[in-house]
């Protein structure tokens, strides 16, 4: 196994290409919630690569506009496990990318676009403690579903404290923490849907404490020339009809846009999917 394979705990839980950059060295508690900035939406997604219609029945025109955002996502809220945590997924390597992700996290973890908290039983059990969990979102519909989630969850399967964990309503693009509140920041499928992702990762890199981690999984641009024109050419009609997102997203310049590339110590990344998928783990 490569050092970056290591350092980013890869095991074997998915087929996929890895790459490693070197930027630089220098009762629960919940209240309720809204979800716009986005969650883990895949199944449809990648179903566009693979000439497949998944949840087609759910697709829609997705204004750009955060209450429009947010009435979809409303929309979306009772089908969502059914349609983004399905086999599908599981075939695909989505899930075990969560997985691999989640490994990382440690401290006071902030997930942002949490949805229905798909991603609460793939936190680390064991390795560095998870010392409080905070999602937030912008459907209320999305964060009622979570609040069941937290609710029937068996504290004996994680060790997340539960009675850390919090769900609040909040606009990805303009976080209401103070700078340095999180040991990490975690963001699965959801950035592709961000009016301005490169708000978002701004606000990330603002809101991690020095010696944090922001953790990534993301749909992207291929690095694989002719699916990557591709991927321009229908971007319009998958944003249209896969809920938003925009699946040609260009990570290495938001990273750069956003002034990640810069400040980051050191940034590992690995592609899935012919790279229209990848997992970044960003040491600041």
């Amino acid at each position: 196994m490569s050092s970056t394979a290591q350092a980013l705990h890869l095991g074997n839980k998915s087929p996929a290409s890895e790459s490693h950059v070197v930027r630089r060295r220098s009762g629960v508690s919940v209240h309720m919630c809204l979800h716009g900035s986005g969650c883990s939406r895949f199944g449809r997604r990648q179903a566009v690569l693979l000439g497949a219609a998944a949840g087609g029945g759910l697709a829609s025109r997705v204004d750009n506009s955060r209450a429009e955002s947010t009435q979809n996502y409303d929309a979306f809220a009772p089908t969502y496990n059914e349609l983004d945590g399905n086999w599908q997924a599981d075939v695909l390597g989505f899930n075990g990318l969560r997985e691999v992700l989640l490994q990382n996290a440690k401290g006071d973890v902030l997930e942002v676009g949490v949805g229905t908290f798909l991603n609460l039983p793939r936190y680390p059990t064991s390795g560095e403690k998870i010392t409080s969990l905070t999602g937030i979102d912008l459907s209320t519909s999305m964060l009622s579903i979570a609040e069941d989630t937290l609710r029937l969850f068996d504290q004996r399967s994680t060790s997340i404290p539960l009675d850390f964990v919090k769900l609040l309503p909040m606009d990805a693009e303009s976080l209401n923490f103070s700078d340095g509140s999180f040991d990490s920041v975690v963001d699965t499928y959801s950035m592709c849907t961000f009016r301005h992702p490169e708000l978002f990762l701004r606000e990330a890199l603002r809101v991690t404490r020095p010696g944090g981690k922001i953790l990534l999984l993301e749909h992207a641009r291929s690095s694989q020339g002719m699916l990557a024109a591709y991927q321009d050419i229908t971007a319009d009609i998958v944003e249209q009809t896969a809920k938003g997102c925009r699946w040609n997203q260009n990570i290495a310049e938001l990273l750069a846009e956003s002034g990640i590339a810069s400040k980051a110590t050191r940034i590992h990344t690995r592609e899935a999917l012919l790279g229209t998928v990848q997992l970044l783990v960003i040491d600041v």
